[in-house]
């Protein structure tokens, strides 16, 4: 049985990563491969529990951060194990809709401005911990990486409904976030495997760096099957 895929789409708030996701998984199946796109948060009964705990846990109720930077890790270790690892394993092109990345820039961020607002003390020892937990993760096969500017990402966020802490925090934050996601290559994830679509507006022929992306994992897929 072939070896499949383990893909990732990951990028800012407000980048456009579902409609890329979208667009990927159908060019992918039209070429012949069998395709599933899961979440990072909230796949497997228990995964599910841990996205109901983090869930109730906003705005004003949400639970310290170092906590919560664990439980977000816990998810996605839950998704990788009972839906992505099987998924490969059969020759499946799994798809994942966000993953360490964006959990590695918020959560780091979130819990340093807690720091900074005097809201909460935490040991460095504690947050280097952590960080080095999304660290030891399972790599995926291609990491796609959404680039947007922060004009775009605001006007993409008017297009939305009420926003809610997570929308003010990224809007408030945006290029922090963006700044983040740029230097990914150079941080502790820097094994691996990124592939960069810019999606700012005025917005590019994505046809071409989709394309561009279907290459290479089809040559991922031959390599891995040889």
């Amino acid at each position: 049985m072939s070896k499949g895929l383990f893909v990732v789409f990951d990028g800012p708030d407000f980048s456009g990563k579902t409609i890329l996701i979208n667009h990927y998984s159908h060019r992918m199946y039209e070429s012949g491969f069998d395709v599933q796109i899961c979440k990072a948060i909230g796949e497997g009964e228990t995964g599910m529990a841990i996205r109901n705990i983090l869930l109730n846990f906003k705005n004003e109720k949400r639970m310290n951060p170092i906590s919560e930077y664990l439980l977000f890790i816990a998810a996605m270790k839950e998704s990788y194990e009972s839906v992505v690892k099987p998924g490969v394993a059969a020759g499946r092109i799994m798809v994942m809709d966000r993953y360490i990345y964006s959990t590695f820039i918020y959560q780091t961020l979130y819990t340093l401005k807690c720091v900074n607002n005097k809201t909460l003390s935490v040991d460095n020892t504690d947050l280097m911990s952590v960080m080095n937990l999304i660290k030891n993760m399972p790599i995926p096969d291609i990491t796609a990486i959404c680039k947007i500017g922060k004009s775009t990402m605001l006007q993409n966020r008017e297009s939305r409904g009420i926003p809610n802490f997570m929308d003010n925090f990224c809007v408030d934050n945006a290029n922090a976030i963006i700044k983040e996601y740029n230097d990914l290559p150079d941080s502790i994830l820097h094994k691996h495997n990124f592939h960069y679509i810019v999606n700012s507006r005025p917005y590019p022929k994505k046809a071409t760096q989709l394309d561009s992306l279907i290459a290479k994992s089809k040559a991922t897929f031959e390599k891995k099957n040889g």
